[in-house]
């Protein structure tokens, strides 16, 4: 069985789920089977930059960034959230 869930986790990666997701929904299957996957309660985080999706790709339209520090910086000026908080949710 490990040697199965191992394979699964390989056959995941191509679709961007990540090795500690696989390992979340192994465990409720074995412990609840479908039923316990059906009921899982996924969780979903919203950045607060949707709310300037928009804005924020015509600006880099116009006017692309060379860097992720200029992303950054200019994301900051536009909508008043911070560098960090840009620099996580662009995965860096």
């Amino acid at each position: 069985m490990a040697d199965q869930s191992r394979r699964n986790v390989f056959e995941c990666r191509p679709a961007g789920v990540s090795d500690p997701t696989v390992d979340r929904i192994v465990a409720i299957y074995r412990e609840h089977g479908i039923e316990g996957l059906k009921q899982f309660d996924w969780k979903t985080s919203t950045s607060e930059l949707v709310a300037h999706q928009t804005s924020l790709e015509e600006m880099f339209r116009v006017d692309p960034p060379h860097t992720t520090a200029e992303v950054s910086r200019r994301i900051e000026e536009a909508t008043g959230i911070n560098s960090s908080s840009c620099l996580r949710i662009l995965q860096i």
